[in-house]
């Protein structure tokens, strides 16, 4: 790095452009001062020039003109270099809105050549000619020397960094932009600097890892001026959008007013396109053809917004047809293609990775495709559950593919990818914490019964699960080998993996080392019949009955679906159920083949297995911690069942009642327990899983504190209505309190998945501690003693 030297706030010696990449207010600012000192014509020239580039920074590419047309003419009294200044600094800017801008074969003849060529390569970029770009930005470095303004490197650098990224040489584009950064930041060029940060955010988009692209474009508004943040927000968006987050894109677009707001053409044209993907990714593809045709319309056919909006009006066609057209060599290739950041051009194709999986997919090599798609980030479940839009069509093509041939092996290694389990990291991001007790402290209010806080509620909670795209630190990687493991450790257990493919209900059977693909039913119909039997068993549980012959009916129905074409691959082993997004609010144990047999839910294999390598609570250090909410009817004499069951156990407890009953005393307990058994009103809406809650004295313990803790227990119950229930991702990765609990490490999490009856649920817990700590297996000991009141043993049993 070079050593930092003090700098004038406007300087004479410095070009333009370099003023304005160290700070464009101050540049405006000191270039009005010497306006308005009636300067002589070298530095009218100089600061007029200085306002033009300002004025183009800030979103007006007219008056930009009009200063440096007056720029240019101020020059010629001064000589031929600083007006070839002016009007390259005017070219280069009608290049970047669609015009003719620099072009022709005396670019070694101008003042600068590595200047002239950034322009023109930049330019290209602008057009989408990505090779054409990178070979004039190649050449532009070439011409570098001594008496190359400062800015110009890493400016050149931070463009042909951004262009290699659309080139997909990733690697490349990495390393040029590394060093733009640090040469920024030993020059004190703080503008530019912003720059190269909105680049690198363009790279981790591209990349896959929305969570840092976040970062990057909101540090690099902090230095930016309106229009470049607003440029920020639609890239942002277009992030958002690339990880299948509708909805948190559509809050971008609207924080400065929507594509009109954006200015004019370029601004506006970037945000109408990135508002036609947002149309377009929530099924309103009229709209979208319609807003691609209107920008398409106002620029020339060879041009970067022409383009990027054909690239939408395609993908809207393609996802409109049963089929994707003859012109699509490979379907599933095209299927993936739907996102495409804005920037440069060239983003409208998958990755070669992407690309590459869909061709091995089609070949019919399943491993290999899944060898080329990119493994899960660390991070929020919830946030991992809707990223890689792409790479989830890729699976679901090959999940059909391998369901039709049969291929039972390549069927799990399809359900497996994505599907969350244990491995995201413990969030430790203090702005999002503080977002989280905002909310915790809005619920608290409004049991309060201040009804202002109702309307909090909604506005913290968007808030959080907007903020929830940030990198967690790192967690420790994963066994890929899922099925040599499961082969090993299921012993006499039977795994069944459940999905939704190509519009049935589906599932891999792993038994006595067999592996084996089965068609069950028409996925709308198993969905329908799990929502009535559902419906009616929680009814029965609120109004204290047996089993309704609705809900009979249903389970007898839901039983030959979901477990009828396999039973006898089942047989009567302990059965671990991977389910459905269709199905995962099932309280499983009561349906009529599952009654009073060992079953375990879990959200995939992985998750399964990484839950039981820790099973075992008796065997773990720390207490029991045993906490009861506020207004449980029989909560106390429920704690001092329990208590005294794990006493006489030889097992050390910690109860919180009353005010000591508080989430922060929990956040801290629960990390060093092997037992912990939770009494409290449940709450759990399937339009905000992670929301899932037990009430304590301060305020919910909601899903999204379980993924702050470093480690969960051992052994979770739950003893509380709803939260054995799970709402699935886009990617069908099961969302709630248990899974949560899961993901920190429980190797057993106890919850119902119905409402719970406060004095009915004393005795049968007891029974099920009695049986666990004279060492029952958690599974068998709900068979026998809570799956009836509609409780699941989640995770290993």
């Amino acid at each position: 790095m070079e050593s930092p030297r003090p700098r004038r706030p406007f300087d004479t010696t410095d070009d333009p452009a370099t003023l304005v990449a160290r700070d464009p207010v101050t540049a405006r600012a000191r270039a009005e001062e010497v306006l308005a000192s009636a300067p002589a014509p070298d530095a009218r020239a100089h600061a007029l020039c200085t306002i033009g580039i300002c004025q183009h920074e800030e979103g007006d590419p007219a008056a930009a003109h009009r200063t440096l047309r007056l720029a240019a003419a101020a020059s010629g009294t001064v000589g031929p270099e600083a007006a070839a200044l002016a009007r390259q600094a005017r070219l280069a800017i009608r290049a970047l809105r669609g015009g003719p801008g620099l072009s022709g074969p005396a670019l070694d003849r101008r003042p600068d050549p590595a200047a002239a060529l950034l322009r023109c390569g930049v330019a290209d970029a602008q057009r989408g000619h990505i090779p054409r770009a990178v070979a004039a930005l190649d050449a532009a470095l070439e011409r570098v020397g001594p008496r190359t303004p400062e800015r110009l490197l890493p400016a050149l650098l931070a463009n042909r960094g951004l262009a290699l990224v659309y080139a997909d040489r990733l690697g490349e584009a990495a390393d040029d932009l590394a060093r733009a950064l640090a040469l920024a930041d030993a020059r004190h060029l703080g503008y530019l600097r912003a720059a190269v940060l909105q680049n690198l955010g363009c790279l981790e988009s591209r990349r896959g890892d929305t969570a840092e692209a976040l970062r990057l474009f909101d540090e690099a508004s902090a230095g930016s001026t309106r229009s470049r943040r607003i440029a920020l927000r639609i890239d942002g968006a277009d992030a958002l959008l690339a990880a299948g987050l509708p909805e948190e894109a559509r809050l971008r677009l609207e924080s400065f007013g929507g594509p009109r707001a954006a200015g004019p053409l370029l601004g506006e044209a970037a945000a109408l396109l990135v508002d036609a993907k947002h149309r377009l990714a929530r099924g309103d593809r009229q709209a979208a053809l319609a807003q691609a045709r209107r920008v398409r319309a106002r620029f020339a056919p060879d041009s970067l917004w022409a383009h990027l909006a054909g690239t939408v009006e395609w993908s809207a066609r393609c996802l409109s047809a049963s089929e994707p057209s003859a012109g699509v060599r490979h379907r599933t290739a095209a299927r993936c293609a739907v996102y495409a950041p804005t920037g440069a051009a060239g983003a409208v194709r998958p990755t070669r990775d992407q690309a590459a999986a869909a061709a091995l997919v089609d070949a019919g090599r399943h491993a290999a495709a899944l060898r080329r798609l990119a493994a899960d980030r660390p991070g929020h479940a919830e946030a991992a559950g809707h990223t890689r839009p792409r790479e989830r069509a890729i699976a679901a093509e090959g999940a059909r593919r391998a369901l039709a041939e049969g291929r039972g092996e390549d069927l799990l290694a399809w359900l497996e990818y994505g599907r969350s389990g244990r491995g995201a990291a413990a969030c430790r991001d203090q702005a999002w914490a503080g977002l989280l007790e905002r909310l915790r402290d809005a619920y608290r209010r409004a049991e309060e019964g201040d009804d202002g806080a109702l309307l909090e509620i909604g506005h913290w909670s968007s808030r959080l699960a907007a903020a929830q795209l940030h990198r967690c630190r790192s967690a420790p990687p994963r066994g890929a080998r899922v099925l040599e493991e499961l082969r090993d450790r299921l012993g006499g257990r039977a795994l069944v993996s459940y999905a939704v493919v190509d519009g049935d209900c589906a599932a891999v059977v792993v038994a006595d080392g067999r592996v084996d693909a089965h068609v069950l039913a028409p996925a709308a119909r198993v969905e329908e019949e799990c929502a009535k039997f559902a419906f009616d068993v929680r009814m029965g549980a609120l109004r204290g009955e047996e089993e309704s012959r609705g809900a009979a009916l249903s389970a007898r129905l839901l039983d030959g679906m979901l477990l009828g074409p396999i039973a006898e691959a089942l047989g009567d082993r302990p059965v671990v159920v991977c389910p459905a997004p269709v199905a995962q609010e099932l309280p499983w144990g009561r349906l009529p083949a599952l009654r009073g047999r060992e079953v375990c839910v879990a959200p995939s294999a992985r998750s399964w297995l990484d839950a039981e390598t820790v099973a075992g609570w008796a065997q773990a250090a720390g207490p029991a911690v045993l906490a009861c909410g506020p207004r449980v009817p029989g909560a106390a004499a429920e704690a001092a069942r329990v208590r005294e069951i794990l006493h006489r156990a030889g097992v050390a407890t910690r109860s919180l009642e009353g005010p000591e009953a508080t989430v922060a005393e929990l956040r801290g307990s629960l990390p060093g327990a092997r037992v912990a058994h939770l009494i409290g009103h449940g709450g759990m809406a399937p339009e905000t899983p992670m929301l899932a809650a037990l009430l304590f004295d301060d305020g919910p313990l909601f899903a999204y504190d379980a993924e702050m803790l470093p480690q969960a227990p051992r052994l979770a119950v739950l003893s509380a209505c709803w939260l054995g229930m799970s709402t699935p991702a886009p990617s069908g990765a099961p969302l709630g309190m248990g899974t949560a609990l899961l993901s920190r490490g429980a190797g057993t999490v106890v919850a119902s998945a119905v409402p719970v009856r406060d004095w009915e649920v004393k005795g049968p817990m007891a029974d099920f501690y009695t049986a666990v700590t004279a060492g029952t297996a958690p599974a068998r000991a709900v068979a026998d003693h809570l799956a009836e009141h509609g409780f699941l043993c989640m995770g290993a049993g």
